[in-house]
């Protein structure tokens, strides 16, 4: 596995931009599965997480509202988790190096949370076990992510994130890099062309019959078209759209999708 070089602020909280996480999951996807950057398709977080991660999976109920997604557990130590037939907080043994996920992210609807999910403690595990050594969290030394820390967070009158503390910056981390690993760069950029390309024969077939409403429903179709090729929520394709100002006619895009430059 790549291990990516660092800089740390005294409290060790990772100094990192955006495009070095961009650069960090092109690197690693390239180690673990070529094809991930080549081909749009889904990733199996289980397995990037066990067999290239080396990271441990287990399911408990994290709280007793399923407001807790995931916790990384850095150290062996007990973790306090819901006894449901007790209905009561009990410490659970919890090796060092495991990704806790909620059971409530295993229900058949909840496939895009739980993917989200794994791959955000990913993140934590590769960027922040020296902030959680130096600070912890809650007194656990885990992290502790809800629902708002993987989807989403507080947003200034702007309409941009707030960045503020500590947990700002690294719940900000772990929320790119996951989306850098489970709709990668390049694989993004070659899905958008190929939605481009049926739009283009959309809108000429439509236009011949006249249908030019229809045409332009078909834009919004980018989106889902996304979510469905990655295997992610429509939310999260619409704001990974957004970071890679591919969310527009691609002729007004950032990108020049008619030719793609080679980013591994």
């Amino acid at each position: 596995m790549i291990i990516p070089e660092l800089c740390f602020r005294n409290n060790g909280v990772p100094i990192i931009k955006d495009t070095e996480i961009e650069m960090h999951a092109i690197d690693l996807l390239k180690d673990y599965n070529l094809s991930l950057l080549k081909e749009p398709q889904q990733l199996d977080v289980d397995d990037f997480a066990e067999s290239y991660m080396q990271l441990n999976l287990d399911y408990q109920n994290l709280s007793h509202n399923g407001f807790i997604w995931g916790r990384m557990v850095y150290d062996n130590r007990q973790i306090p988790v819901l006894n449901e037939k007790l209905l009561r907080a009990e410490f659970y043994p919890v090796k060092a190096n495991t990704i806790l996920i909620d059971n409530s992210l295993l229900e058949n609807n909840k496939e895009n949370a739980y993917r989200s999910t794994v791959v955000h403690e990913c993140a934590h595990s590769l960027y922040h076990p020296i902030y959680f050594e130096m600070n912890g969290y809650e007194s656990q030394g885990t992290t502790a992510c809800r629902e708002s820390d993987i989807n989403g967070s507080k947003k200034n009158d702007s309409g941009k994130h707030k960045l503020e503390t500590d947990m700002d910056w690294i719940e900000h981390h772990a929320k790119y890099f996951s989306a850098a690993i489970l709709m990668p760069k390049p694989a993004m950029m070659i899905a958008v062309k190929n939605w481009q390309e049926r739009y283009e024969e959309t809108e000429k077939e439509y236009s011949n019959y006249g249908f030019d409403n229809l045409c332009k429903d078909f834009v919004n179709t980018l989106p889902s078209y996304i979510a469905e090729t990655f295997k992610v929520s429509e939310r999260s394709a619409c704001i990974r759209l957004e970071q890679l100002k591919l969310n527009i006619h691609q002729k007004e895009s950032k990108y020049p999708l008619s030719n793609i430059v080679a980013l591994f």
